[in-house]
Parts: C-alpha cells; structure tokens; sequence
C-alpha cells in the first residue's frame, strides 16, 4: 500500500497538525491553538505540542491498545 500525505498550510508559521504513519495505524492530530499564543523557546506552540504528546502516545501504545479502544 502506498500513502501519500498533503499538509495545506494555515496563517501560522508553524503547522500545529501531526500525523502518524505506521504499517497498521493512520493517525491525524489536529492541533489548534489557543488564545494565549504560548510557544516555547523552539517556536512550538501549546497545540503543536499537544498534538505531539497524542501521537507519542499512540504510538508507544501500538495497535493491539488502542484498537480495543476504538471496537
């Protein structure tokens, strides 16, 4: 199977989206700032870095956890 990602990039300098690609899993976290307009020294916002943690968390995860979840 072959995937293929597009990113439309939003008025912002950093896109807060983040996807996860794996051989049996598809993940869009979708990040979305708020109105504090936190970022940290690395210009990652508080929605970039949510969306990260998720990923990462899915990904620690693996399939066999999180598809007991979603049945």
């Amino acid at each position: 199977m072959q995937i293929q990602k597009a990113y439309d990039k939003g008025s912002r300098p950093l896109n807060e989206d983040v996807l996860l690609i794996g051989e049996n899993i598809f993940g869009v976290f979708d990040g979305t700032t708020g109105h504090d307009r936190y970022a940290d020294r690395e210009g990652k916002t508080s929605g970039y870095l949510a969306a990260s943690i998720t990923k990462e968390i899915f990904e620690e995860g693996g399939e066999n956890r999180w598809s007991s979840l979603l049945n």
